[in-house]
């Protein structure tokens, strides 16, 4: 049970909005100090019309393959496992608080769907760095090979490289790992 502050919260709605919503939308119980008390699942199925409603203006869709109307069970046809005590315990309640349901399940898929690519993502990046530096290890090793051939050639070698070779040299020996 809920109280006005409460659902007002859960609703992100003003109070004076829950106050309008009583009697059309809410039906509170009144204790005896005048303190209304709003049913959960009442509230929850009112939220999520708030968002079936309101989605299409954030430019949200529901996700692929998933029909609020065609929730497991609701046919009368279907075979619903009768030892599935969740789905009989919820077999009275507000068709709104069904789809909601099917959304939050939904949800959950799609937050394990939405882990797996970012793991996958991350997977890659970390292969990405491995390679990178690996590739700079290379050139360092490419560099100080070269060095110990530049320093066991001798002077008459080195005295005949072109200016455009040592410019070369000296390009290769200053890249920016």
């Amino acid at each position: 049970m809920l109280t006005r502050a409460g659902v007002a919260k859960k609703l992100g709605k003003s109070i004076a909005t829950v106050r309008r919503m009583e009697g059309v939308e809410l039906h509170p119980a009144v204790d005896e100090r005048g303190v209304h008390w709003f049913d959960i699942r009442e509230v929850e199925a009112i939220r999520t019309s708030f968002r079936q409603d309101c989605g299409h203006r954030l430019g949200m869709t529901i996700s692929e393959g998933f029909r609020p109307d065609a929730i497991e069970g609701d046919d009368p046809g279907s075979t619903a496992d009768a030892g599935d005590a969740d789905d009989e315990a919820f077999r009275g309640e507000h068709p709104d608080v069904a789809k909601a349901r099917g959304w939050a399940e939904q949800a959950r898929t799609d937050a394990v769907a939405i882990r797996e690519e970012r793991e996958r993502l991350e997977r890659r990046q970390h292969l990405a760095h491995l390679s990178r530096v690996r590739a700079a290890r290379e050139i360092a090793q490419a560099r100080r090979a070269l060095i110990d051939e530049l320093e066991s050639c001798g002077d008459v070698v080195l005295r005949r490289l072109t200016d455009i070779q040592r410019s070369e040299i000296i390009a290769l020996l200053e890249l920016e790992l």
